[in-house]
């Protein structure tokens, strides 16, 4: 009771909505920063006063030049989704993108049911997928799938090539793409709560549009599809379950002998230096004890000679 947070993160259109729609109740004083959100059109009606955040958008022309790059002879294009308000907002973003694409022919896919999705799909090769948003797929007798379970029945079909347009779907043998970032939008709304907690007014921090996406692919996705990244992609991508090198696998070890000769090293050139200056040291104690031996000989010598002339 009483308890007042210092900010309230939330992630999701849905829950974004809850707290709008209940703004009054639940913690009305405190600022509210939000992540993956689809519906662009909340930057224009949200207070800037309470709400900041990042804008998630799925980005249709990236992927679709993606496609054309791996298959130049395809001409058509599924776009699957489940029935979700996102996915419905996600499409009509799309339809707006793809009038440049006259050659294409886009096919849009939406159930509830990933059987329903499954039956009507083509059997044909190399049919390519974009997947949207499949989170809330249910089996045939409504049980919600996971989105591994969603992924692996749809691979089922060994001709779709699965293109995705979020991070979360790049696993199992689906390819990737221009993907959404999970981990940019969160880092990008850590920051805006980092300006704030250090005193900056919440109305003059900005919203983050442009949604901060990345190219991202499952190295055995693209070695089943046969698919051949472009070297400018591949350089900016990230690919999960890339083969590494024997130094990329283990690098620290590596490293860490490496220190450890290099230590050893120095500590030989250490202990050889002391040898060095100890038999130095040595060699001019002796040399000054010939010098020594030799001046007595001199004199010895001398004495011999003047006895020898004494008793002549």
């Amino acid at each position: 009771m009483g308890y007042s947070p210092d900010v309230i993160y939330v992630t999701d259109d849905n829950a974004l909505k809850f707290f709008v729609n209940n703004q009054s109740a639940l913690f009305s004083k405190t600022p509210v920063f939000f992540s993956g959100i689809n519906n662009l059109s909340l930057a224009h009606t949200l207070d800037a006063n309470k709400y900041a955040g990042v804008y998630e958008t799925k980005e249709i022309i990236p992927n679709i030049d993606l496609i054309r790059q791996f298959s130049p002879q395809t001409r058509e294009i599924w776009i699957v989704g489940d029935t979700s308000n996102t996915y419905r907002s996600i499409e009509a973003d799309i339809r707006t993108h793809i009038r440049q694409y006259p050659k294409y022919t886009f096919h849009f896919l939406s159930s509830a049911r990933i059987d329903e999705i499954m039956e009507k799909l083509p059997n044909t090769p190399k049919t390519f997928v974009l997947l949207t948003t499949i989170g809330e797929l249910s089996d045939a007798n409504g049980r919600n799938l996971t989105l591994k379970e969603s992924i692996e029945i749809l691979k089922q079909n060994r001709h779709l090539i699965l293109c995705s347009m979020e991070d979360a779907y790049v696993h199992e043998g689906a390819v990737g793409g221009f993907v959404t970032s999970g981990a940019n939008q969160g880092a990008a709304s850590a920051r805006l709560v980092s300006r704030y907690l250090k005193g900056e007014a919440l109305l003059y921090i900005p919203s983050v549009i442009k949604s901060p996406n990345v190219y991202m692919f499952d190295r055995k996705g693209l070695m089943e599809s046969r698919l051949i990244l472009s070297e400018y992609i591949a350089h900016n991508a990230v690919i999960l379950h890339e083969k590494k090198t024997f130094f990329e696998r283990y690098q620290q070890s590596v490293l860490n002998v490496i220190f450890i000769i290099f230590i050893l090293f120095v500590f030989l050139l250490v202990i050889s230096f002391f040898i060095v200056v100890q038999k130095n040291t040595q060699l001019k104690k002796k040399e000054a004890e010939l010098e020594e031996c030799s001046d007595e000989l001199a004199m010895i010598k001398e004495k011999l000679f003047l006895i020898e002339q004494t008793n002549e």
